[in-house]
């Protein structure tokens, strides 16, 4: 009789869900989330309701708050990855803002992780 025995080292990636997030154009940020590989960042962003089309600038933040992505836009309704240079490990916190300086406050509903798989 053979038995075989397989391990394996699975490790969930962590999901941040928001619900009516305010942001403006000097941003907002995220709780933090634990970056558990070296992988891009997800951000999914739900169509947004009473406003029209509208894009969110967003970029990682480590701990100390300092940027550990480019800065992008996501227009809502979208889900995108994007790279960075984050360790695994570490917390880190996404910052969203609005796009343009004369755009007034809204409020955002989805969800980000720091690891895209």
């Amino acid at each position: 009789m053979l038995f075989f025995l397989f391990a394996s080292n699975v490790e969930a990636k962590t999901i941040g869900a928001f619900s009516n997030f305010r942001i403006t154009y000097f941003g907002q940020k995220t709780g933090y989330l634990k970056k558990q590989n070296k992988s891009y960042y997800v951000l999914n962003l739900k169509p947004c309701e009473d406003l029209a089309p509208m894009r969110v600038k967003h970029v990682l933040l480590n701990s100390n708050g300092s940027e550990r992505s480019g800065q992008s836009t996501l227009r809502c309704g979208q889900r995108a990855t994007y790279s960075n240079w984050a360790s695994p490990g570490y917390i880190y916190s996404l910052k969203m803002a609005r796009e343009n300086w004369w755009d007034g406050s809204a409020a955002i509903t989805g969800s980000w992780s720091p690891d895209s798989y």
